[in-house]
């Protein structure tokens, strides 16, 4: 451990991947994560900022930051739903004055930026060969002191609405979105944008407060990746530790999530539309993953590969109810399996394309009920899925993108990147089947219809 200009500094190297990457914390509270990439041209930044769609409502951001957390009140806040994806768009969006923006300044400068909002956080980044502080700069002022004013609100609202209509128009995205709305009572975990009518709700007053809970140096965290020097690196610290200290830091907000019943809030719905093939989806949410019982850390990483691994080996393609259910022509190629897992919920969504909804969504479930409830698995399955999974997690290391996409979200998980390979080896089956043994309950799952019409 090390200390360079107020930032701690801590070091590993991996044994399989052979990266090394250096860890900082600053006192604001800000933390960077670096991930060496000898011989690599590209470089990235990836900047999270711990506000997603489920964090509709937050305690504001404390005087001064603190590690050790205080009793102490702060006002409660609340927002519509897809207030942080607005607030996204307000950062990264043009100016209706000039028509000019954050993304257009980094394409200028060669740098190829975007930006992505998610259940928990709210994620910026680039990539490019040359000018990165240059870039970073840029990147991080306008993430800390973004610009809100009444026309850019219009301009933005406008936007969002027209992507809302986009995406209402796919039958497919309606059909997902709808298997997630029956499942939960809370909005926010269907409509990561909101809906017209909370987007319509959105005001400056609710923009500035996420702004000031969770847009600045105590509640970001920021990963970069590429073939960077020692000097490099020690120039970067000694930027951000400028442009921090002419900041007024603050605290940071603090998500308050929601209660959310066991049950789910619809069990059963159809939808018509004007479709060539039907198809089926079915949301089961996890009972035991609530803002009771959160998951947090490594415990989340590990329920999370856990998940995949498990659901893979009962319903991937390799498995026998795949297979026994696509022979019978109740599902094809389209057939999906994901399990989503954040910190207070996790869900299994899957379905696909049928000619007979109906029956495909009960025998899958039915199959998938059986094969927990009679302990119908295969250990050798589970566990080569296991070591394939782990394979393509140590793959995409070699690919600067989404190394420093794994870096940041381990960071604002509290974890370190390099840990994978030890909660790979802590992934038993025995363990998965008591954590996802919720599917064989009627009670989780929410089923919903495609039909034409």
């Amino acid at each position: 451990m090390s200390v360079y200009h107020g930032f701690i500094r801590n070091e590993k190297k991996d044994s399989l991947s052979h990266n090394m990457m250096y860890s900082y914390r600053h006192p604001s509270g800000f933390s960077l994560a670096v991930i060496l990439k000898p011989g690599f041209h590209k470089r990235c930044a990836y900047l999270g900022v711990p506000c997603g769609a489920m964090d509709q409502t937050f305690y504001a951001a404390a005087p001064e930051p603190s590690f050790t957390g205080s009793d102490s009140p702060a006002e409660l806040i609340r927002v519509p739903a897809g207030t942080a994806h607005f607030m996204e768009y307000t950062v990264f969006g043009r100016q209706p004055e000039s028509g000019w923006g954050l993304k257009q300044e980094l394409s200028a400068l060669g740098v190829e930026a975007n930006a992505y909002t998610d259940y928990a956080a709210t994620v910026f980044y680039f990539s490019c060969v040359d000018n990165f502080a240059l870039a970073l700069r840029q990147y991080f002022q306008a993430v800390c002191n973004p610009q809100i004013s009444l026309t850019k609100i219009a301009a933005v609202r406008d936007i969002i609405l027209c992507e809302i209509d986009m995406y209402a128009d796919n039958p497919y995205n309606r059909l997902y979105k709808t298997a997630m709305s029956n499942a939960y009572h809370q909005p926010n975990l269907a409509d990561l944008w909101g809906s017209p009518e909370t987007v319509l709700n959105i005001k400056e007053a609710d923009l500035k407060a996420v702004a000031a809970a969770f847009y600045q140096p105590s509640a970001l965290s920021l990963a970069i990746a590429g073939d960077f020097s020692e000097p490099e690196i020690r120039d970067i610290l000694d930027m951000l530790a400028d442009l921090i200290s002419q900041m007024a830091v603050t605290g940071g907000g603090r998500p308050i999530m929601q209660p959310e019943p066991d049950t789910v809030r619809v069990a059963e719905a159809t939808i018509f539309d004007d479709v060539e093939n039907e198809g089926f989806a079915i949301a089961l949410k996890n009972p035991r993953i609530n803002s009771q019982t959160p998951l947090d850390g490594g415990a989340r990483s590990l329920h999370e590969m856990a998940g995949q691994v498990f659901f893979d080996s009962l319903l991937g393609e390799a498995s026998p109810l795949y297979q026994t259910l696509y022979s019978e022509g109740l599902i094809n190629e389209s057939f999906f399996v994901e399990y989503n897992c954040d910190r207070t919920f996790a869900c299994l969504m899957l379905g696909g394309e049928t000619a007979t909804p109906e029956r495909a969504a009960e025998r899958v479930l039915q199959g998938l009920s059986t094969a927990v409830l009679q302990q119908q698995y295969d250990p050798l399955l589970f566990d080569s899925l296991n070591r394939a999974l782990a394979g393509a997690f140590l793959r995409s290391l070699d690919r600067v993108d989404q190394c420093c996409d794994r870096a940041l979200k381990a960071r604002m998980r509290n974890i370190d990147l390099l840990d994978y390979a030890s909660i790979f080896s802590r992934i038993n089956l025995e363990d998965t089947i008591q954590a996802m043994s919720f599917v064989s309950s009627p009670d989780v799952a929410a089923r919903v219809y495609l039909h034409k019409g």
